[in-house]
């Protein structure tokens, strides 16, 4: 069994996350106490000796409320930016739907829009289609000319068909 109990002067609870991290502190120096010495000495310490000289310091009340500090410190700075991090993935998410919600028109105004490129459409082509079939009868009136002329019809004839004569609403 171990002679010091810095795990429970460190750790309060199974919840108490910060004691963890302060006991992982702990631990790290630890480590690093007993890499020193076996590089001074070309061996690892015994357990009496790291009980000795490393845990009377590190279970003094002023290592533990170092180590306590240290964690706190590391939580905070995860917390903050944890925190940063989520306030800036809000932020660009509201500054994207605001975006969006601009640059999409209203549910009337594209029925509105619907309408009135309907209305343009059906105008060019009631234009285009009268126009061609204007072209049309133009061209069978000359054709019927041309025709008549041909077969020696006299040109009186041919002017009568073009313009009939109007009838008089009067008779």
């Amino acid at each position: 069994m171990w002679k010091h109990n810095t795990f429970e002067k460190l750790v309060e609870s199974k919840s108490d996350f910060t004691g963890m991290v302060a006991y992982t502190i702990y631990k790290n120096e630890k480590l690093s106490w007993i890499n020193d010495q076996k590089n001074k000495n070309d061996e690892y310490p015994s357990q009496d000796i790291i009980d000795k000289y490393f845990h009377s310091i590190a279970e003094s009340e002023q290592s533990i409320e170092r180590y306590k500090e240290q964690a706190v410190s590391i939580v905070n700075r995860f917390i903050s930016a944890t925190i940063s991090e989520e306030m800036d993935n809000y932020k660009n998410q509201v500054r994207d739907e605001t975006i969006i919600e601009a640059v999409t028109p209203s549910w009337k105004k594209r029925i509105l829009d619907g309408v009135i490129i309907t209305i343009v459409t059906t105008s060019i082509v009631t234009f285009t289609t009268n126009l061609y079939w204007f072209n049309n009868k133009i061209q069978e009136s000359k054709d019927r000319e041309t025709y008549l002329e041909k077969h020696g019809v006299p040109k009186e004839l041919i002017e009568l068909l073009n313009n009939p004569p109007k009838k008089d609403s009067e008779n």
